[in-house]
């Protein structure tokens, strides 16, 4: 019976040391890992120091080896609550300054042990007493003893809760780990609380260490093979575990070790020990294990509840910096909506391509037809235009009634060669705009206005804003409004109408000698209001240009865009231009007065 405690504790001491060192070894960047690699020494120098005092024959070896055992005696329950820390994601707790507080007791306990025979503090009596034939040492607990034993059960207690804990997570994997794990960790905890309270099959060993490495092996074993290292971060429940996003976690045998619930809604319920290969669609596989390819990415189709569900799948290793793989964590990411969205997004692209071809199409067929009309009508208005030169030459003093025909007859037909010219670029400036650029409305106006003869009249621009349009046609529509300020901003004795449909006609203007706009001189001499300031500034609609001249009058108003509508001396296609190009960007424009006189172009640029 000796002789067997003596091999068993042998063993015990061998098998503990080089489970602790392959652990530390092979293992060392995982915290739990290193943790219970030391836990697994301690046991070994528990056993070693059995093993002295199984061949001891002298007191002072004795007490020599039971110092030595307390080494391992004092060290395991610290270690395991460590171990029990890192291994529920609580690393965090053990800062160096609490790991320190931890390892008072067992400090004092050792010191307290080593001198033992000088005081009764940790012992009262020692003794020895010889069992079946061999010296034991016999003590007797004093005051720190109970201390020591309070302490150390009070970290196994607080280890073994944090790792039962784990049994209420929804992860069956790691609620069969924790319970294996609880469960095997108690039995020789039971063992060496029986061996305190009296109850020793084996009077002259405690064989509380044996017990340990017969099932430290497994539970290194389970740490190891198992990933039962914990793989989440500290915040998975609050991340992982509610993500949209299925996230699995597989072990380095390729097995599931956790998936998320939206995993779990995708793949099925029981996914955890599950093969991959059993469970991931054929594109993310090669062979039973993942596709190298997905450390990239890789797009998928799966059928989820009669519903074909689109994602990218992408994979990462656990732990990079480790030199042998130790798991992956698969992140699907659901692209259903997206996929949806950008299909929808292509036809509506087909449709505007459609829409744009058709339109490019329409404006082509109107600048032909304008082409065409202008062409068709340059031979019979200049045939016209001549036969009134010719009927001037040969009536030498004609008739009052028929040189005001003439003269009539030459308006119109002047007005329609100034038609015609005009009439292909009225056609493309109607055309709506195809391809508009950010326009600054300030930039816009001041371009415009320098290009024009503009004398002493100033620009003045209140504010500035963007506008979305064809920069060209919009300076034009600028250069259009400042010339009409420009050339008709005075105050008209009487707007009338002539014989020519849709023309008005009214006093003309001219150029003083610094080239500025004046009025003419009425027929008694004064001179009526010219425009000496033109504005520009912008409104919550659009913007507006205004002048501070005579204005318009009502009357006009409603016929001032229409093509021919002009003062005497104009040709009546500016302000009309001016509205085929605003209108061609979808906006409108009207005319009113200035607050205080004078003319205001208002445009809206709201689609």
């Amino acid at each position: 019976m000796y002789t067997l405690t003596t091999v068993a504790v042998l063993f015990s001491t061998v098998v503990g040391a080089g489970v602790g060192l392959w652990l530390l070894a092979e293992h060392r960047q995982s915290a739990a890992t290193a943790t219970f690699g030391l836990f697994m020494l301690s046991i070994a120098v528990w056993s070693a120091a059995h093993l002295g005092t199984l061949v001891a024959t002298t007191k002072w070896w004795l007490i020599a080896f039971n110092a030595l055992a307390y080494v391992g005696v004092v060290s395991l329950p610290v270690l395991w609550f460590l171990f029990a820390c890192y291994y529920t994601d609580r690393g965090a707790w053990l800062s160096r300054t609490r790991i320190g507080l931890l390892a008072v007791v067992p400090a004092l306990t050792l010191a307290l042990v080593a001198t033992a025979p000088a005081h009764d503090i940790f012992y009262t009596s020692i003794d020895v007493q010889e069992v079946a034939g061999h010296p034991a040492l016999q003590t007797s607990p004093g005051p720190w003893h109970v201390v020591n034993v309070t302490y150390a059960y009070s970290l196994l207690f607080l280890g073994t809760a944090l790792i039962l804990s784990l049994v209420r997570t929804e992860n069956r994997l790691y609620r069969f780990q924790s319970l294996l794990l609880v469960t095997l960790a108690t039995v020789p905890w039971g063992i060496n609380l029986v061996y305190h309270l009296g109850v020793r099959p084996v009077p002259w060993i405690d064989l509380t260490p044996v017990a340990f490495v017969a099932i430290g092996v497994p539970l290194a074993l389970l740490v190891v093979t198992r990933d039962a290292v914990p793989l989440r971060p500290i915040a998975y429940r609050r991340v992982v575990a509610l993500l949209g996003d299925p996230v699995v976690v597989t072990g380095r045998d390729g097995r599931i070790v956790d998936a998320n619930q939206a995993a779990h809604e995708v793949f099925g319920e029981e996914l955890e020990g599950r093969e991959v290969g059993a469970v991931f669609p054929d594109c993310l596989l090669e062979g039973t294990g993942i596709h190298p390819d997905l450390a990239e990415s890789i797009e998928c189709s799966i059928d989820v509840d009669g519903t074909t569900r689109h994602f990218l799948a992408r994979e990462r290793d656990i732990d990079p910096a480790r030199s042998r793989r130790r798991g992956s964590i698969v992140v699907l990411t659901d692209i259903t909506v997206q996929q949806s969205q950008q299909a929808a997004l292509q036809e509506t692209a087909a449709e505007l391509r459609r829409k744009t071809d058709d339109l490019e199409r329409k404006n082509a067929q109107l600048e032909r037809l304008a082409e065409v009309i202008a062409h068709d009508m340059r031979t019979p208005v200049s045939t016209a235009s001549k036969t009134v030169e010719l009927l001037r030459r040969d009536l030498d003093d004609p008739d009052p009634d028929v040189g005001r025909s003439l003269e009539t007859l030459e308006t119109v037909t002047d007005r329609l060669q100034t038609f015609v010219e005009e009439l292909p670029r009225l056609a493309r400036e109607s055309t709506d705009v195809e391809s508009t650029t950010d326009c600054d409305l300030a930039t816009l106006a001041e371009s415009a206005w320098r290009i024009l003869d503009t004398g002493e009249v100033a620009l003045e621009i209140e504010d500035t804003r963007s506008l979305e349009g064809d920069p060209s046609r919009l300076q034009q529509v600028f250069e259009n409004l400042f010339r009409n300020s420009l050339e008709h901003g005075h105050r008209p004795a009487a707007v009338e109408e002539d014989g020519t449909d849709g023309e008005l006609t009214g006093p003309t203007t001219g150029r003083d000698g610094t080239g500025a706009t004046v009025a003419e001189a009425s027929a008694d001499g004064d001179r009526t209001g010219a425009v000496t300031t033109v504005s520009v500034a912008t409104t919550d609609r659009g913007f507006y240009v205004e002048d501070d001249g005579p204005g318009i009058p009502a009357s006009v108003r409603d016929r001032l865009f229409e093509f021919g509508t002009t003062g005497d001396d104009g040709e009546g296609f500016g302000l009309a231009i001016v509205r085929a190009i605003v209108e061609a960007h979808g906006w409108t424009i009207e005319v009113g007065e200035r607050n205080g006189g004078g003319a205001r172009f208002v445009v809206d640029t709201r689609a």
